[in-house]
């Protein structure tokens, strides 16, 4: 098969022999290369010596359904050190249930979701994002900010099995990657990690992006002085709809009639026909709940 696709599905020196579709999504066969020469030893003599029950990992997703990959673990024993050599593909280890390309792809949808969305959207429990998170996610990596230039976090609360809470701390420039997955949402933990970064490090942070909770604001203005503290968008939109909401509800009790909410809460552009007709015919009728409609989408 066209070796195009070995290297867009980052399988180099594996053969690609299949792609079925299947009820959950698409289904990759790919062959296990010979070994080229031992690791140990260095040795080119290397002899069959078995095959293990076939494997099938998610490796990527396409929408929500995912693309898996299965193949047959061939075994290979070097013929000088008796050393047995069975190859993974895509930088797969014995032990992982998802690829390292799964993997990062369910780190990046962590950034803007919560662990119960992203779980529902990739059809795995959110126990297993956690796990995920903390084995993949450094706890003291120092690599992010060897980057020269400014610095950009964000910093956001996730909830875990609907009541935990805990905080993802992403680095937004020079490059997007998760940093850290904090065990909790206690201001200390934060704290603690921010003390743990170097001074030089702190005085690179230029902005730092938090919800509405003004005791993260607090912390990080205390920990680096020199960055900006901003709202995120995201919670912004969020809080406005929080409102306009409450206010429609009112409006709503004291005419005793049903005034729609997505007209309102829904961005203009994504408006249909009928509910642009909705939305004209609320600003003619409650001219002060258009008025704040008009405000959220400014």
């Amino acid at each position: 098969m066209d070796q195009g696709i070995t290297t867009l599905l980052t399988l180099e020196g594996w053969q690609v022999i299949g792609v079925e579709e299947t009820a959950r999504g698409w289904a990759v066969t790919v062959d296990a290369p010979r070994p080229a020469r031992c690791p140990r030893c260095g040795a080119i003599r290397l002899h069959r010596h078995g095959t293990l029950p076939a494997r099938a990992v998610p490796h990527l997703w396409i929408g929500v359904h995912p693309l898996m990959l299965t193949w047959v673990p061939r075994r290979w024993r070097c013929a000088a050190c008796r050393q047995t050599v069975c190859p993974q593909p895509a930088g797969l280890r014995p032990w992982q249930r998802w690829t390292p390309a799964a993997q990062e792809a369910a780190l990046i949808l962590l950034r803007a979701a919560s662990f119960r969305s992203v779980a529902r959207r990739l059809g795995v429990t959110d126990s297993r994002l956690r796990r995920l998170g903390d084995r993949v996610v450094p706890t003291a990596d120092s690599t992010w900010w060897d980057h020269p230039g400014d610095l950009v976090l964000s910093l956001d609360e996730h909830s875990f099995r609907g009541q935990d809470l805990l905080i993802t701390v992403a680095l937004h420039a020079p490059d997007r990657r998760l940093l850290a997955i904090l065990p909790d949402d206690r201001l200390a933990s934060l704290e603690a990690w921010l003390a743990a970064l170097p001074e030089a490090v702190r005085t690179r942070i230029r902005a730092v992006t938090v919800d509405l909770k003004r005791a993260y604001a607090r912390v990080v203005r205390r920990w680096c002085p020199h960055g900006q503290v901003l709202a995120d968008p995201f919670h912004l939109i969020q809080d406005a709809h929080r409102r306009l909401d409450d206010i429609r509800r009112l409006e709503q009790a004291e005419a005793r009639t049903t005034i729609p909410r997505w007209p309102l809460v829904k961005g203009y552009e994504h408006l249909t026909s009928s509910q642009q007709a909705q939305l004209a015919e609320i600003q003619r009728r409650w001219p002060a709940l258009g008025q704040r409609s008009h405000l959220k989408e400014d």
